[in-house]
């Protein structure tokens, strides 16, 4: 744009541009370390005494019993925190 309003100046017969356009910078990639995972997922299960839960390398492992009624809205919660993977060992009662 600016090579355009240069030459439709008035004695102007010629631009060169030597502008450098850098390459933008890399994105930043939010890392969540697992204490953070385990601060998550102690507040998902508080209301839930029986069940337990690990974080190990983003995977979050849970075990005990839940009532069927209370596992989706768990696993909803759980799901929020991101985690490479939720390992369901939950038994159903």
């Amino acid at each position: 744009m600016c090579a355009d309003l240069s030459i439709s100046a008035k004695g102007v017969t010629s631009v060169v541009n030597n502008c450098i356009v850098g390459a933008p910078p890399a994105p930043q990639v939010a890392t969540t370390t697992d204490a953070d995972f385990t601060t998550g997922v102690m507040d998902a299960t508080k209301d839930h005494p029986t069940v337990k839960a690990s974080v190990n390398n983003g995977v979050i492992t849970l075990t005990g019993e839940i009532k069927r009624s209370d596992l989706a809205k768990l696993m909803m919660t759980l799901n929020t925190l991101k985690p490479t993977r939720i390992d369901n060992q939950l038994t159903i009662k």
